[in-house]
């Protein structure tokens, strides 16, 4: 690196190359690379010093019509802060200066108050969207005269020019006095200079990483200019990077609504303790995943943030599969794993020998869905051994109330069904193998430490068998999730597996994902539905989440199709009147047998691509020609600037409403925070159609005036 020139940016200069044409872009990847080699190099640039500028500040030629202005701080730095068209890109760098501020670089903009009450000049700073009044509450704003019916807007604002783009619309003294407040909050201090030495200093302080990043190595910066960063993996909230970098004295938990950044955090940290924590070539950063598919989404995201050593140091796996890993290396215990069609066979057996032995029982009212969930996430799901310890055990979470007859009959169902598997095991067995290998003294293995995203779904066994993983000590365990995304049938309190985090729980509150509208539905829905929130065994209500200032369109309610291709066709006719990139665009649906093939003959015959979104293959969430399909639980940890959710027909969601009162609250409480989830995994727009019947219930309960019915 150090016969090469190290590369900084700014974040408002990552979303404009964004923004540019792939033509103009791909001269990027060119030019780019001829900078970090030497920007000036006169043979091959054209590289220009602009004279109105700061000193310092030159304009580097990317093609006919746009440049590239950057500082460079002496030796061997370069910050990007502008790309633009010729003329715009001149004018920007006769305003701007690099700067220092609270020991943190800050690119400033001065703005000629022409025509204005105040004749000075003044100084914007980059902020990120929608926080150019961000310093001020409500209260201030309509103490300058603001009209109430323009909050919205100003709070949408974040740059100068489109506040100054309102002049006329707002009353005139009122726009001069919030001009004001913008101008005296912005004064320089006067005769202030900066050294490239206070410079290079300040560029290496945590605090700038929130909008400026310098790549620390060549092979970084050369991702960056494939393509292959995003903007989450470069520039990080001050209150996340904190998180990312906090030394833990124990086990600690990270929790936060939907789009908060949970899953970003979990990977920057991930990252962080590989860099700063080995000690050995033996130890490694455990990633631990509920479900394949996330798995699959958090090794593909880690390969692209980190360097080729960082993610030696780093192992992803589902729960299941790091089971199978350790009972075969560790262990020596190989177990056959039962295909599905057996397990599914075996159980049916059970139920029927069972049935002849207690033909009066009244669990055999119950659905058989609900007695293969009370064996795998109560029995299996927390370790029960016997039949004394099932009848006193609290079924936190399940619903429908068990006497001690129907926990007789349920456990003799799970005796006949586990001498049904004989030698084979299903995946809970894997669980219960380790974790009695593990109580036995059989090491786990050599890990530095152990994150475990979405930790609501997994089974109290699979939590105790993770503290024991961990192990104790500062920065071993990390527990990431948040208890209202809960979709799947466990449960536990982290008191009941003996992990403490008290005093080490952290909070991710604003919203970075979503619009105001998709979140202020999404969260109407569900905004009296109680959840469990691990750390204790009574459920709680939800609290009303911060709600992001960017807006947009609201989401789009369509519900009157006779047949599923109709639904999907008017889908393809959405897609191609609003819609410029296919790979922005997620089809989710409840099931794929009623909804996977006839999204791909459907789509297909209108001209698109369709990738499923596999369980264990998330290469196809990043390609950017092609619509990605997948169902709503393989959705998650996933976004979308589009999501058409198809199929949310009652009967579809929740699945069967004709259950006995205890068990449908229980699974219509599960549902509908699946539903939740889907809405949430949109980032700009977001549609929900259904067809062959009424809308799902569920629906009904979001506030009138929050959906667009068409």
């Amino acid at each position: 690196m150090s016969s090469y020139y190290q590369i900084a940016i700014t974040r408002d200069f990552w979303r404009q190359l964004h923004g540019l044409d792939r033509a103009i872009f791909a001269k990027w990847q060119r030019v780019g690379q001829l900078i970090y080699k030497d920007p000036f190099d006169d043979n091959l640039l054209r590289i220009e010093k602009v004279k109105r500028a700061q000193e310092g500040v030159y304009s580097v030629r990317l093609d006919d019509n746009y440049r590239i202005l950057f500082r460079h701080i002496k030796p061997n730095h370069v910050l990007l802060f502008w790309v633009d068209k010729h003329d715009v890109a001149y004018e920007k760098a006769a305003r701007v200066s690099v700067t220092i501020e609270d020991g943190i670089v800050k690119i400033v903009e001065t703005i000629e108050a022409e025509a204005r009450a105040s004749t000075q000049q003044v100084l914007y700073h980059s902020r990120p969207p929608g926080l150019l009044f961000g310093r001020w509450g409500d209260e201030k704003l309509l103490e300058c005269g603001l009209p109430k019916d323009w909050l919205l807007a100003l709070r949408q604002m974040n740059t100068i020019d489109e506040y100054e783009n309102a002049e006329g619309q707002i009353p005139g003294n009122v726009f001069y006095a919030l001009y004001e407040l913008l101008v005296e909050s912005e004064k320089p201090k006067e005769g202030v200079a900066v050294s490239d030495t206070q410079l290079r200093i300040a560029l290496s302080q945590p605090e700038t990483r929130e909008d400026i990043y310098v790549f620390e190595t060549g092979e970084e910066f050369e991702k960056a200019l494939a393509g292959s960063l995003a903007e989450w993996m470069l520039f990080l909230h001050p209150s996340q990077r904190q998180i990312v970098e906090t030394n833990f004295n124990g086990p600690a938990r990270i929790k936060g609504g939907a789009g908060t950044g949970k899953t970003v955090v979990a990977l920057h940290r991930t990252r962080y303790l590989a860099k700063t924590l080995m000690t050995s070539s033996a130890e490694k950063v455990l990633v631990l995943s509920f479900t394949r598919g996330l798995a699959a989404v958090v090794r593909e995201l880690l390969q692209r943030l980190c360097n080729d050593e960082e993610y030696r140091r780093i192992e992803v796996k589902t729960l299941h599969q790091w089971c199978a890993w350790y009972l075969h290396h560790r262990c020596y215990d190989s177990p056959d794993k039962a295909e599905d069609n057996q397990i599914s066979n075996i159980l049916d057996t059970a139920i029927q020998h069972t049935r002849l032995e207690f033909p009066e029982s009244k669990v055999f009212t119950l659905s058989r869905d609900f007695i293969e969930d009370e064996i795998r996430y109560v029995i299996k799901g927390r370790a029960v051994i016997s039949l004394d310890e099932y009848l006193q055990l609290k079924r936190t979470g399940r619903g429908t109330p068990l006497g001690a007859e129907e926990r007789q009959v349920i456990f003799r169902i799970y005796s006949r069904y586990q001498q049904g598997l004989g030698t084979r095991c299903d995946w809970d067995d894997f669980i219960l193998k380790s974790l009695r290998h593990i109580e036995k003294g059989a090491h786990p293995g050599s890990y530095v430490a152990v994150i475990v995203d979405e930790v609501q779904d997994f089974t109290e066994a699979g939590m105790r068998l993770i503290g024991h993983i961990a192990g104790d000590g500062p920065n071993k365990l990390l527990l990431i999730g948040d208890g209202q995304q809960k979709i799947y049938k466990g449960g536990f309190a982290l008191k009941n597996v003996g992990i403490s985090i008290v005093g080490r729980s952290r909070i991710l509150r604003y919203n970075y994902r979503n619009t105001k509208e998709i979140l202020q539905a999404a969260y109407s829905m569900v905004r009296n539905v109680g959840f469990d929130d691990l750390e204790d065994e009574e459920d709680i209500t939800p609290a009303s989440p911060e709600f992001p200032q960017r807006s947009g369109p609201k989401p789009v309610l369509k519900h009157d199709f006779a047949t599923k291709a109709d639904e999907l066709r008017w889908v393809a006719s959405q897609i191609k009147d609003r819609v410029r990139v296919p790979g922005d665009i997620g089809i989710l649906y409840m099931s794929s047998k009623q909804y996977g093939n006839m999204v791909d003959s459907v789509l297909t015959a209108q001209g698109f691509q369709v990738t499923e979104l596999r369980r264990d293959n998330a290469n196809g969430l990043f390609e950017e020609n092609t619509i990605k399909r997948c169902t709503f639980h393989s959705a998650k940890g996933m976004e979308f600037k589009v999501v058409f959710l198809v199929g949310v027909t009652d009967g579809t969601i929740p699945t069967n409403p004709e259950l006995p009162n205890e068990a449908l609250e229980d699974a219509a409480r599960r549902e509908r925070r699946l539903l939740f989830v889907a809405m949430t995994r949109a980032r700009d727009r977001l549609y929900i159609s259904s067809s062959e019947g009424q809308p799902s219930r569920f629906l009904s309960d979001i506030e009138n005036g929050l959906l667009e019915y068409v």
